[in-house]
C-alpha cells in the first residue's frame, strides 16, 4: 500500500507538476489530489516589470530614439532598451517557477501560454507580448475559459500579433478614405 501512496505522489509531481523539489514528494505522498487542488491559484507576476502601460511607453521610447538617431525603418535599435526589458521578465518568469508553491498552475500557465502565444517577429512584439501570460492568461487561469478567451483576443499583445491595429473596416474613417478596388 505504501508503493501505490508514493507512486501517486510521484506522478501528481511530475506529471503535474515540474518536478519533485523540496518537501513535495513527501507532501504530496499523504493526499495526492489534495497536493494539486491546493495549487489552483493563479499566479502572480511582479506589475513593475511589465504591463501594458509600461510596454507602450517603452515602445514610444524605441520609436523617439529610432526618430532622433534617423534610422531607416527596419534597422534595430540596438540592445540598450529591448535586452534588460527582456532580460527582467525572463528572470521574473524563471524565479516564480523556481520558488512557486503551485507547479501545477504554473505547468498550466505554461500549457495556456502556448496554446494562445504570440510570435515576438518585430520590436514592438518583443516589448508587449509578455503582457498577454501576465495580464489575459494567469489571471483567467482557474477561471472560465470563455473569460480567458475574451482577455487573450482583447489583450494588445495579441491584437499587435494579428496586425489589428493595421485593419480597417469599410465604414470607418479610413476605410471611407481609402479607394476601393472592385
Amino acid at each position: 500500500m505504501a508503493d501505490a501512496k508514493i507512486n501517486k505522489a510521484i506522478i501528481a509531481v511530475n506529471r503535474f507538476g515540474l518536478g519533485a523539489k523540496g518537501a513535495e514528494l513527501s507532501d504530496a505522498k499523504y493526499d495526492p489530489q489534495r497536493w494539486l487542488l491546493q495549487q489552483l491559484v493563479s499566479p502572480v507576476f511582479n506589475e513593475t516589470l511589465a504591463n501594458t502601460e509600461l510596454a507602450f511607453k517603452t515602445i514610444a521610447e524605441m520609436k523617439a530614439i529610432k526618430r532622433r538617431k534617423g534610422e531607416v525603418k527596419g534597422r534595430k535599435i540596438g540592445p540598450d532598451i529591448i535586452t534588460p526589458y527582456r532580460h527582467r521578465l525572463s528572470i521574473d518568469s524563471l524565479s516564480l517557477s523556481i520558488k512557486t508553491n503551485a507547479p501545477f498552475a504554473m505547468r498550466l500557465l505554461d500549457f495556456f501560454s502556448n496554446h494562445f502565444s504570440v510570435s515576438a517577429s518585430n520590436q514592438t512584439l518583443i516589448i508587449l507580448s509578455p503582457t498577454l501570460e501576465r495580464e489575459a492568461i494567469a489571471p483567467n487561469l482557474f477561471g472560465r475559459f470563455e473569460d480567458m478567451l475574451i482577455a487573450v483576443e482583447q489583450h494588445p499583445g495579441m491584437l499587435v500579433y494579428l496586425n489589428n491595429e493595421k485593419s480597417v473596416g469599410p465604414n470607418s474613417p479610413v476605410g471611407k478614405r481609402k479607394p476601393r478596388f472592385k
